[in-house]
């Protein structure tokens, strides 16, 4: 992403912010400084968001701190910068940034109600930032050098890649001196001081200090920073609490209770679809038997079976086509004899074979006399000759055959 949209957030709710585009592949081009949050969204689109705050807002602290886990860190880090904050720990934010030659953790903390503030007035207008660092470490910084930003109302003071203190003009040279004596032997071969007015800068007391180099600017402020930030040596306050995983988090946290009875729903529904899977299954392994089981009743001299419904219905059609005389009997019995049937209640049929031109039917029935009458119905309705060949009570049913022929025109 060579887009990068630089927005400068002020301290104060009812001053206004300005922003700045610019291009990685045209570092070189001058920028247009403009001012408003409500045009800089018309440009956050496909550009890499970067929020610079005012520096006297963050305190950039270091702590030895051996461990390695960054959970343990976040848990001691308050502890050990606790002499040098001014407020309560459970009302600040703490961001980690990276060890230094030393060892020390670099760390910047916030007061909590101020980025809650700056978020929300940046998503006021849809914009949702990508970084959020402080302007004292948008300076240059050079290999054993310190730099100083001189403006008309405070200095910032860059003291390492991630360290340094904004002061103001008033105490910048006792400040300075405080720091230079606490380096120690890490003093600096030089400090680089920037100003738009190099006469305004005490220069003759921080040079007794150490060595100073002078370099004038004339562009706005907003430019400068934007022009020299890096973004691997700065802290990103949208750590924690304010990362942008967090945030989706909350957005999505009062989601989980319908989510988690959607996927319990999913999978019971899963497992009713298996359970009949399997269940249709064996059903159909039943069916398929007793479809099988009528087609041998029906054609007992078949002996390979591939698909009975097919060989069944290609048999029926031999016997339609083919079978001249011997179908039309068949077909003609049956279809006359099956309203006397099924008008018979107990009646079930166990088994039937056609064979020169008559019907056998073995069938099991309530009694004699249901027997009788359903020998009248087949000789009287359906004109069909009738022969009981024999006829035995047994379980409280009479277990009968009987032969049917075409009865004479």
């Amino acid at each position: 992403m060579s887009r990068r949209l630089f927005i400068f957030l002020p301290a104060g709710e009812n001053e206004s912010a300005t922003w700045l585009l610019t291009d990685s592949a045209k570092s070189e081009a001058p920028v247009d400084i403009r001012e408003g949050l409500d045009q800089a969204s018309l440009h956050a689109a496909g550009a890499r968001i970067v929020v610079i705050v005012p520096g006297h807002t963050v305190l950039l602290g270091q702590a030895r701190i051996p461990t390695r886990n960054r959970q343990r860190i976040l848990s001691a880090l308050p502890y050990m910068l606790e002499d040098q904050l001014a407020s309560d720990i459970d009302q600040l934010h703490f961001a980690l940034g990276e060890r230094d030659a030393n060892g020390d953790v670099n760390s910047a903390v916030i007061d909590k109600q101020l980025m809650n503030g700056w978020l929300a007035r940046l998503r006021s207008f849809d914009i949702e930032p990508d970084i959020l660092a402080p302007d004292l470490l948008c300076l240059p910084l050079a290999p054993g050098h310190w730099t100083l930003f001189h403006d008309h109302r405070y200095s910032l003071l860059r003291t390492g890649v991630q360290s340094g203190v904004v002061i103001d003009n008033d105490n910048l040279v006792t400040m300075t001196g405080i720091f230079l004596d606490e380096a120690a032997d890490q003093r600096p071969e030089v400090i680089d001081c920037f100003s738009r007015d190099p006469q305004a800068l005490p220069l003759g007391e921080l040079e007794a200090a150490t060595a100073v180099a002078v370099e004038p600017i004339d562009e706005p402020t907003p430019a400068f920073l934007a022009r020299h930030y890096d973004e691997s040596n700065a802290i990103n306050l949208l750590q924690g609490e304010f990362s942008r995983r967090e945030q989706l988090g909350k957005l999505w946290r009062p989601w989980f209770p319908a989510l988690g009875l959607l996927a319990a729903l999913i999978i019971i529904n899963g497992a009713v679809t298996v359970a009949d899977y399997f269940r249709l299954g064996k059903e159909q392994e039943r069916l398929t038997r007793h479809i099988e089981q009528i087609y041998r009743d029906a054609f007992p001299q078949a002996r390979r079976i591939v698909n009975p419904r097919v060989q069944m219905e290609r048999g029926l059609d031999a016997l339609r086509v083919g079978g001249g005389a011997l179908s039309s009997d068949f077909l003609d019995i049956l279809k006359a004899g099956g309203p006397a049937f099924s008008k018979t209640k107990g009646l079930e049929l166990q088994r039937f074979s056609y064979r020169d031109g008559h019907l056998d039917i073995a069938l099991t029935i309530s009694d004699l006399q249901a027997l009788d009458q359903l020998k009248q119905r087949l000789m009287n309705e359906a004109k069909l000759q009738v022969e009981i060949q024999s006829a035995s009570a047994r379980n409280g049913k009479v277990e009968a055959r009987m032969q049917l022929r075409r009865g004479t025109s």
